[in-house]
């Protein structure tokens, strides 16, 4: 399977690489504070550059055994940079040719549409070159970024998740939600 390369007049998207470690780390590190708003607390070893580089084999791995899809986002006229990062796991064929959408963004680059364009863009890969039917997310439903975010690319809320995942000592209800692939085909 060929490492894909996404890109459109305002964004690129591809797959990490080494020399991507240190950016991933401290893209983690810059966005600590906002990342543990949704209820994850890695271990301190997260935010290196040592670290990161393990977890580009690893997602390299996963990639290439078609189980998880990782992209790096960055802004066209600023492709060394890391704005944000799009993710595709629990990735599975026949029967259900469908996969779990995850995504992020670096605060400064929060509200520009980049996500919403990467995303967008992701998703026409996923659809198209990988043949899936549906993409499920979940959001927190305090996270009304995400709602609109999810809203505007089509995704339509399939119901709610009474207290799905515990953050500062509550249990959080969430939000699920799909997009289908109206264009989907059975593979020969």
């Amino acid at each position: 399977m060929i490492a894909p390369r996404l890109q459109s007049s305002s964004v690129v998207l591809r797959v990490p690489r080494d020399d991507d470690a240190e950016r991933l780390a401290a893209f983690q590190r810059t966005n600590r504070a906002r990342f543990a708003d949704l209820g994850t607390q890695p271990p301190e070893e997260f935010y290196t550059s040592d670290w990161w580089l393990r977890r580009i084999a690893a997602l390299e791995e996963q990639r290439r055994a078609e189980r998880l899809l990782y992209l790096v986002a960055a802004p066209a006229d600023e492709p060394a940079v890391i704005a944000g990062v799009v993710s595709f796991t629990h990735i599975t064929f026949a029967p259900s040719y469908a996969c779990m959408l995850g995504a992020a963004v670096d605060a400064r680059y929060e509200g520009r549409g980049l996500m919403r364009e990467s995303i967008a863009l992701a998703i026409t890969h996923v659809f198209g070159a990988m043949n899936l039917h549906r993409i499920g997310a979940e959001y927190a439903v305090s996270n009304e970024r995400s709602a609109r975010l999810l809203a505007r690319l089509n995704f339509r809320n399939e119901g709610l998740l009474r207290q799905y995942k515990r953050h500062d000592g509550k249990w959080q209800d969430y939000v699920a939600a799909a997009l289908l692939n109206e264009r989907w085909r059975a593979p020969e």
